[in-house]
């Protein structure tokens, strides 16, 4: 019960892969892990989806709660304070900034009140079950693809965050 009482409601949020220069904004609800999270992200930004239609279903509440399918991550998930210079550090061993799909949205902070979660390259192959934690809640986000300008505004404005963080 503890678990689910810390599932976010229309949580603002913005992902961004800074070398890409592309991400989302919106909102999501119901999502209890960042393993969800990461397969929703994976499922909504573009170029084109990173899993299958079944897998993107079960993330979302409108298939079975377990699939007998693995999903791979397609990223290695930072909080905002590992940007420096506009760019991601190498993933090369575990870092004081990344989250861990195995943590919830609640442990992702926020700049100016929304969930900022940075892609860059997967450290190593990931990879996990297609499974939903709570059978009946249905998850979603909510969210619109960042164009050229909006990504860069928001990398600039996250950069001068984690800057600042560094600095005090």
């Amino acid at each position: 019960m503890a678990e689910l009482l810390t599932v976010l409601h229309e949580e603002p949020f913005v992902a961004v892969e800074p070398a890409a220069g592309a991400g989302l904004i919106g909102r999501f609800s119901g999502v209890a892990d960042n393993f969800q999270l990461h397969t929703l992200l994976m499922d909504e930004i573009p170029p084109a989806s990173r899993v299958s239609p079944a897998v993107a279903a079960t993330a979302r509440g409108d298939g079975p709660q377990t699939l007998d399918e693995t999903v791979t991550g397609a990223w290695n998930l930072y909080t905002y304070a590992a940007l420096r210079d506009g760019t991601l550090p190498e993933a090369t061993e575990p870092g004081e900034h990344w989250i861990w799909n195995e943590g919830t949205p609640l442990d992702i902070p926020k700049v100016d009140e929304h969930r900022v979660v940075l892609l860059g390259p997967p450290a190593y192959r990931r990879t996990w079950n297609a499974v939903r934690t709570f059978e009946p809640l249905r998850a979603e986000l909510d969210a619109r693809t960042l164009d050229d300008d909006e990504a860069a505004a928001w990398l600039h404005r996250i950069s001068v965050r984690a800057d600042s963080q560094r600095a005090s």
